[in-house]
């Protein structure tokens, strides 16, 4: 049996392995659907509880799918028999396919999957067991479907933890009854991606490099919010960063402890969390410090903290002579 054969599942067997206790089939499963070739110019959608495609968001991703359009990645749309007119097909699920295809400019029939769903009523009964009646695809399982297809950003993701001597798992452990993330493993993947396309491959090295030489046996430590803050600070003060000294800052609070201390920082400041951590962590590092080998210098640090609210003591009510002048 070769390596591919073994990565395949039968879908048979796998539910049988499954082994589903007390589980009560549907007694009714409606009327099957019919496959239909569809001309564009026959699709519509009901407004009456269809979302509208004129945000930001959706525009976005119609020109993705106009830009990207290949019919291996295009699964037949929804749709019902229109009740007003004999010729018109409304769209239950896929309204922004439709609308990506017909942005293509070269694309006239849709591969369409007709329901029997002739009442609005029950057409927005089947866009809600379509929508709500699936699994969401998370963002580990497309980044492990994304280095399986050779996508470039996934495969430098890769290479950077590898480099880091971190590992992406997709299940965590268990341990004495508890889930765990383990010692030098993540499943931040949205973040490493989001810092990668923010700051490159050496910053995001650099970051979990410095993680997993703080953590090296501790597990629940890789989350993403401790990549951000430790990029953070090498991104702004990168120069003046002894790494070393930042992992053992670092190995001495956990993260718990550090997003405790964030916590207090940006009530203080007012700034986002990633930025709170960062700064939490560049006082840790710069306590016992001379000013040379200081993140922030004492001027620097004091800045950004709030001004010390003036002793009560120095405050003196106006003189007589004070108040005269002043009329």
């Amino acid at each position: 049996m070769t390596d591919n054969q073994a990565a395949e599942h039968d879908l048979l067997s796998q539910v049988r392995l499954l082994a589903f206790e007390g589980l009560i089939p549907a007694a009714q499963v409606g009327e099957p659907p019919d496959l239909a070739w569809l001309p564009l110019a026959q699709l519509a959608v009901d407004g009456r509880y269809q979302r509208k495609a004129g945000s930001e968001t959706s525009k976005a991703l119609i020109r993705r799918i106009a830009e990207n359009f290949d019919w291996r990645k295009f699964a037949p749309i929804v749709v019902a028999k229109s009740e007003t007119r004999a010729d018109r097909y409304l769209v239950i699920d896929g309204q922004h396919r439709c609308l990506g295809a017909a942005a293509h400019g070269g694309i006239e029939m849709l591969p369409c999957w007709v329901v029997a769903a002739a009442q609005v009523k029950e057409q927005a009964g089947v866009f809600i067991g379509v929508n709500r009646d699936r699994s969401i695809v998370q963002p580990l399982s497309l980044y492990r479907a994304a280095l399986a297809a050779g996508d470039a950003e996934a495969l430098a993701i890769d290479e950077c933890c590898r480099a880091a001597g971190v590992t992406v798992v997709y299940a965590l452990t268990m341990k004495g009854g508890k889930t765990e993330l383990p010692p030098r493993a993540t499943q931040a993947v949205s973040t490493l991606k989001q810092q990668m396309q923010r700051h490159g491959a050496p910053i995001v090295t650099a970051a979990l490099s410095v993680l997993a030489e703080a953590y090296p046996a501790k597990p629940n430590q890789l989350r993403g919010s401790m990549i951000s803050a430790v990029a953070e600070v090498l991104v702004k003060h990168g120069e003046r960063v002894d790494r070393v000294r930042l992992a053992k800052v670092l190995s001495d609070r956990d993260a718990n402890q550090l997003a405790a201390a964030a916590k207090n920082v940006k009530e203080l400041l007012s700034c986002s969390t990633t930025a709170a951590m960062a700064e939490a962590l560049i006082r840790d590092y710069d306590k016992g410090l001379p000013d040379v080998r200081r993140i922030m210098p004492p001027r620097a640090a004091d800045a950004t903290r709030a001004p010390a609210p003036l002793p009560v003591s120095t405050i003196e009510p106006p003189s007589r002579a004070r108040l005269m002048a002043g009329r």
